[in-house]
């Protein structure tokens, strides 16, 4: 159990960076598009801008794929974790059953035993 929370903390601090790291760029691509559309007025700010909007749209493109990684890779090690969980907890349930049934056969088995 303490795996699966591990898990979700390191998803959601990683997330958080890559959200940041996704809005730092789409602020990079509108401010490029602000200074393209000064540019028309000053040449050499459609160039700035330009560029600006393009390592914006680049940078903003690279996070949401990098989220994307994460939320497979979370979903890969939670569901292996929860696998693991639930198999240990059938094996003690089936433990506990084997225990009951072993009980009770011998109760069967020996009508003079006190229960």
């Amino acid at each position: 159990m303490d795996r699966l929370c591990d898990i979700l903390t390191t998803y959601e601090e990683n997330y958080e960076r890559a959200e940041t790291g996704s809005k730092h760029g789409k602020n990079s691509e509108i401010a490029g598009g602000v200074m393209m559309g000064v540019g028309i007025l000053c040449p050499p700010l459609l160039i700035a801008g330009a560029a600006v909007a393009g390592g914006g749209a680049v940078g903003d493109a690279v996070w949401k794929s990098k989220k994307s990684s994460m939320e497979a890779t979370f979903r890969e090690d939670f569901e292996a974790e929860r696998k693991k969980l639930q198999d240990k907890l059938f094996h003690k349930k089936m433990k506990d059953i084997d225990q009951r049934i072993e009980e009770i056969l011998r109760d069967i088995n020996n009508p003079n035993h006190k229960l």
